[in-house]
């Protein structure tokens, strides 16, 4: 049970990772990241949309099947709220942090959801390939912060650490990328691991590559999610 919980965190994550969408908006500054998620031989569009605000940063994710919207601090790394919306699922939460508590309220799958839970004084980071840009261009050789997953709201104590440096083709150009490793803490990590590929000169994720529990969601039969960046507007 925990397996699937941990995999399906990925659907999140990266973020969770990327995001891109049409809109005009008036903000005083605004990134936008097209990304592609891949199961099996199936492609779907994401997109991660960035505000930069003098006293916050909203990150809003737009991806099958559901619509993310994260605020944070003012630079961007930590988590402040998140709003969560999968229709078809008939989902639809919010969470708050306050200090070291989360509170959740909403309803997922049907099912009216009220909790608080308890966490320590670690960042809160949904969105790993946009709120860690800094922490991998400074090249933190290990980072730990709280992720929560945006199907059934578990809490996890996340880290990801840096493996070495890999050179592949992307977008048709070989450049060699740092890599890094993301796992629960302690012992879960032998469940669920994932790898991120990241451009030091500008610290963004450009791929992606974890395991999926992804039958309920897609219809597949494939357990590897794999999300690459197609482009950034800025």
């Amino acid at each position: 049970m925990y397996q699937k919980q941990i995999r399906n965190i990925c659907l999140t994550l990266f973020g969770m990772i990327s995001m891109m969408t049409a809109m005009t908006y008036s903000q005083e500054y605004s990134e936008k990241y097209h990304y592609h998620d891949k199961i099996g031989d199936h492609i779907y569009d994401h997109h991660i949309l960035v505000e930069e605000h003098p006293s916050y940063h909203k990150i809003t994710i737009l991806r099958e099947p559901e619509t993310v919207i994260i605020y944070t601090d003012e630079k961007g790394e930590k988590g402040t709220s998140m709003q969560v919306n999968r229709k078809e699922e008939n989902s639809r939460f919010r969470v708050v942090r306050q200090g070291n508590y989360l509170t959740f309220t909403g309803i997922i799958e049907g099912e009216k959801i009220s909790k608080t839970t308890k966490i320590d004084t670690r960042p809160w980071i949904n969105a790993p390939g946009i709120m860690l840009r800094d922490h991998f261009l400074k090249k933190e050789e290990k980072i730990d912060f709280w992720i929560i997953s945006s199907r059934s709201a578990t809490v996890i104590k996340m880290e990801i650490y840096e493996l070495g440096e890999e050179e592949i083709e992307m977008n048709g150009k070989w450049k060699t990328y740092t890599t890094y490793r993301m796992a629960p803490q302690g012992w879960k990590a032998f469940f669920w691991k994932a790898t991120l590929w990241v451009d030091p000169e500008t610290g963004e994720t450009v791929l992606y590559r974890g395991p999926l529990q992804d039958e309920e969601s897609t219809g597949q039969k494939s357990n590897i999610f794999e999300m690459e960046l197609i482009g950034k507007l800025r």
